[in-house]
């Protein structure tokens, strides 16, 4: 079964990490310790010890420890809208601390699926958004440790919503367009490697068992020859 949101809707406050230089050169490396050892609560504590400011923006989180939605502060008047679908500083209270290395656009038809895809050398934490239209995003747990193993999360990302998901490392990824002329964009805190690929396909019985009722209702999937082919 899907893995349900327990805590949704926290108010969140900003963290100033740049009172100087070597202030945010020391703060680098104690982050970058940290999540080498995915030590998200002690992140969380390191991080409210310093200045809560400026902005507050809503998220929530999930049975899946580590995976979390993001809904942005939105700043709208007669010329349309704004909002920071990132910032390093708003996100380190949460834990999210990675330096996102590559950006990445797809475009898709009604009714698409890609996925699910992982890479086994170089695990890409992510953090998704759909900038038009509508997706169904799904991520499966492949954390041996975790209590959520082999459980998939699945979120409506909405681009009228404007909310993204975060996915740390250690998860295959996919998502459905639920529309056509879909712009999906995700972050990802590690480059692509062609030959550390890795995929599950959707026929997959750990798959089929937990989205069929999602992904079944769907008259006509369309998925790429190379995702059919996934084991």
């Amino acid at each position: 079964m899907f893995a349900k949101r327990f805590c949704k809707g926290k108010k969140t406050a900003s963290v100033s990490t740049c009172k100087n230089n070597t202030f945010h050169k020391n703060l680098a490396f104690i982050i970058t310790f940290l999540d080498y050892f995915e030590s998200n609560y002690l992140l969380q504590i390191f991080s409210k010890l310093y200045n809560y400011s400026i902005m507050f923006f809503e998220h929530g989180t999930f049975e899946t420890p580590g995976i979390i939605e993001i809904l942005p502060k939105i700043f709208e008047d007669e010329r349309g809208f704004f909002f920071e679908s990132f910032s390093e500083k708003d996100f380190l209270p949460l834990g999210i601390c990675h330096s996102f290395v590559q950006d990445n656009v797809s475009i898709s038809k009604n009714s698409v699926f890609r996925g699910f895809h992982f890479q086994k050398k170089h695990p890409q934490a992510k953090l998704v958004q759909c900038l038009s239209g509508m997706v169904l995003d799904l991520a499966l747990d492949l954390r041996e440790t975790s209590p959520s193993f082999k459980k998939i999360t699945a979120v409506v990302l909405d681009s009228k919503k404007h909310n993204s998901l975060y996915i740390p490392k250690g998860f295959a990824h996919g998502f459905l367009s639920l529309c056509d002329n879909v712009f999906f964009s995700y972050k990802c805190s590690d480059y692509y490697h062609k030959d550390d690929e890795g995929g599950i396909s959707i026929e997959s019985p750990i798959i089929k068992s937990q989205i069929c009722n999602k992904i079944c209702s769907t008259k006509e999937i369309i998925i790429s020859q190379k995702d059919k082919n996934l084991p």
